[in-house]
């Protein structure tokens, strides 16, 4: 198995979907772990701040309702939290 085909693995069993409520735990490299993205320095901003998830883009993360136009976070950095702790 690929270190990708083990990110998409992982991705699936994180227990995130769409419409969950993330918090953004920490930064990433660029393909840590297999992620097939890229983490922009502009993706900093969002540590510490929790958002909902708007798409589950498999391999390449999920997008997050954080006003960023196509950022996708790997699972590995975001912790599921409820809604109400917003």
């Amino acid at each position: 198995m690929s270190i990708f085909e083990e990110y998409v693995e992982n991705h699936k069993k994180c227990g995130i979907k769409v419409g969950d409520f993330v918090k953004i735990l920490r930064t990433a490299e660029t393909e840590e772990a297999g992620w097939d993205n890229a983490w922009v320095e502009e993706m900093d901003d969002s540590g510490g701040h929790k958002f909902g998830v708007l798409s589950d883009c498999k391999g390449h993360g999920f997008c997050l309702e954080d006003g960023q136009v196509n950022y996708k976070y790997p699972y590995f950095v975001l912790e599921k939290v409820v809604k109400d702790e917003r």
